[in-house]
């Protein structure tokens, strides 16, 4: 049962990985006798990189489902443990394929290319090359003001308030389903909005582009800031979706980003257009089953049908890959840099080392520096880019002093209502006074969460601007401020 392309999101715990192909062979008589399934056979194939077998796994599908038998239960009796998110026949598949992935990455473990282990060398790969493939994660917008997902002060860090089992069920298709409430309460932290700029990592991107080396951008980012960089939009595949159109649950209409936007902005749940008269109930707590749902890409969802159908034809032919700002941790995006050549050189910009992935070359900092620095290197005019920096930078204090007199209202609001509600608890009149209470208590809640949330001043640094490099000779270089 093993696979090859992942095209779908998935929470995967890689401790659950085995080796299927043996437990497969080595369970084949017994799995075909217990379940009557003899007329399906398993030839292994001489390339690993091919010894998922289409047909075979299809065959397998439809065979269980003729004979009423429960793929869940013989999947279960090879030994593999399937996510809850498991819950389609296409999921299951996707799943498969990204463990036959990283079952190759585990046997034949890629070996790192030793001449890209200095500074000076991975300069000369951006002069050098025309073919590049950048693949980018929240890292990139950091610096725009926009929260990553998995850092400290990231957006999982956000979600205690919603008392979820787990941060990633806010973005899980089938938690959604049953309840998209608090998607909802959350989206207008995460929805693209104009005070967001493209860093200068976007613009480093775009510069490549208009100089014909990049072949095409993957990104994991949601926020858009690649299209406000004026990067090709062809030449983009948003892997996780975007916020561009919403997509009703009933009638399917793909409705425009500007009409429903505000509405999510509002902390309201946005009804679709055409069917939203249609008031049949089939979520709880009493959903209208005609929601508009964003069309990001939750786990459980497949990916927009251009990652798979682009991304082995760019890696054919792509002469240098650039992961940048990603934590490699959300499948299949993370895993598909194991599919492409192993001759092609793999540089890592982050703000902290990658164990998952055996890259050539990994550079530790902020990727705005580190690409500051290459452009510096590269002899660009960096001029007209902290232009850019000292007008953002001058945004940014007027947004930091507006946020901070609303905070500064928000807590004195929160200071006399709970002399109110202390009031309140001391008189403990009656069942009307009881309600109003309550309201108070809750409105006090809401105003903890927002007083929480102290504004931070945030200045972006120059590009170009002097840096300390940190060659190891092994692949792995720091690049921090002097």
């Amino acid at each position: 049962v093993l696979a090859g392309a992942p095209i779908s999101t998935m929470k995967i715990d890689s401790s659950l990985l085995k080796n299927i192909e043996t437990t497969h062979i080595a369970n084949h008589v017994v799995i075909n006798k217990t379940y009557g399934l003899n007329d399906i056979m398993y030839e292994a194939e001489e390339d690993e990189r091919e010894a998922y077998d289409t047909d075979f796994f299809n065959a397998f599908l439809a065979k269980c489902k003729q004979s009423k038998i429960e793929y869940q239960q013989v999947l279960r009796d090879l030994g593999i443990v399937m996510p809850a998110h498991i819950f389609s026949d296409i999921c299951l598949k996707e799943y498969v394929e990204q463990m036959h992935i990283e079952q190759i990455e585990a046997q034949v473990v890629r070996q790192r290319l030793p001449q890209f282990s200095y500074f000076d060398e991975i300069i000369e790969c951006f002069r050098q090359c025309e073919n590049i493939v950048f693949m980018c994660g929240a890292g990139i917008s950091v610096s725009a003001g926009i929260p990553d997902f998995r850092s400290d002060k990231g957006i999982y860090s956000q979600l205690e308030r919603y008392n979820l089992c787990d941060p990633t069920d806010m973005f899980d298709m089938n938690f959604f389903t049953k309840n998209p409430l608090p998607f909802y309460s959350f989206a207008p932290e995460i929805i693209p909005q104009d005070k967001y700029k493209p860093t200068f990592t976007h613009y480093f991107i775009k510069q490549l582009f208009d100089q014909n080396k990049v072949l095409r951008l993957y990104t994991q980012n949601i926020d858009g800031l690649e299209a406000k960089a004026d990067i090709p939009r062809q030449k983009i595949v948003n892997c996780h979706g975007c916020f561009d159109f919403a997509t009703c649950m009933h009638c399917k209409l793909q409705v425009p980003f500007d009409q429903y936007s505000q509405i999510i902005i509002n902390k309201k749940i946005p009804l679709c257009p055409q069917c939203s008269t249609v008031r049949e109930i089939d979520l709880q707590p009493n959903i209208p089953k005609c929601i508009l749902k964003p069309n990001i890409v939750f786990f459980g969802e497949r990916l927009p049908a251009e990652f798979e159908n682009d991304i082995d034809e760019d890696f054919a032919i792509a002469d240098l890959i650039v992961v940048v700002g990603s934590s490699m941790k959300v499948k299949p995006f993370c895993g598909a840099v194991g599919r492409a050549p192993r001759y092609v050189p793999q540089v890592m910009i982050n703000l902290e080392e990658i164990q998952t992935h055996i890259f050539d070359c990994q550079i530790v900092g902020q990727s705005d520096l580190i690409l500051g620095e290459v452009a510096r290197q590269l002899n660009w005019d960096l001029q007209k880019w902290n232009m850019e920096v000292t007008e953002r930078n001058t945004q940014n204090v007027r947004l930091f002093q507006e946020e901070n007199v609303r905070w500064t209202k928000t807590k004195l609001e929160l200071q006399n209502l709970q002399v109110q509600i202390q009031q309140m608890e001391i008189q403990n009149e009656g069942s009307q006074k009881q309600q109003e209470f309550m309201k108070l208590i809750e409105r006090e809640e809401l105003l903890k969460q927002m007083v929480a949330k102290v504004p931070t001043k945030r200045e972006i640094e120059k590009i170009g601007q002097k840096v300390k490099i940190q060659n190891s000779g092994t692949g792995i270089i720091k690049i921090i401020k002097e």
